[in-house]
């Protein structure tokens, strides 16, 4: 089953403060679900202080202490080149912290806009990467309307896509 939370706004912004608690305990309860949810992948954060360990990754891996069953993904940043530039909550001891890389041929180089890491407490993030740059995909109404897109918002949803089979194949 896959549960969905939009945390994005009419106007555009995103409907989250620094604590992801209430955020993510709303996934990890699983409310009208008849399992809880035993796996979440985000693709919003925040680019202030990179690299620093700050709320929103606190609140994240006290989320995950409090069940050992819940995996996180989360994306790396994109914020480029250089050192600490991970964003947050990727920063998170308990997040699978994803970066991007090529696609195709491309995909044994780092995209150059994926946060490289590590973190400021010298932390190896990202943890895993995957394709993120010329990622097509569905876009617009029409049903044959295709964008090209890069991030690493479109990587880490693969990794955990990939992560939900591992685990159902161990179940």
């Amino acid at each position: 089953r896959v549960y969905f939370v939009d945390v994005g706004a009419i106007n555009g912004l995103y409907v989250f403060d620094d604590d992801l608690t209430e955020l993510l305990d709303s996934v990890r309860l699983s409310t009208g679900m008849t399992e809880p949810v035993r796996q979440a992948v985000g693709g919003f954060g925040s680019n202030a202080s990179l690299g620093y360990y700050r709320l929103l990754d606190a609140s994240l891996d006290a989320t995950c202490w409090r069940d050992p069953y819940l995996s996180v993904v989360w994306p790396a940043g994109n914020a480029g080149g250089g050192q600490y530039k991970i964003g947050h909550p990727g920063c998170a001891k308990n997040a699978i912290t994803v970066g991007a890389t090529g696609n195709g041929i491309l995909s044994r180089e780092l995209a150059s806009f994926s946060s490289p890491g590590p973190t400021r407490d010298l932390r190896l993030k990202p943890l895993v990467v995957a394709p993120g740059r010329d990622v097509t995909t569905a876009h617009g109404p029409e049903p044959s309307a295709y964008a090209s897109r890069n991030g690493t918002s479109w990587s880490a949803p693969a990794v955990s896509a990939s992560l939900t089979l591992v685990r159902q194949y161990f179940r």
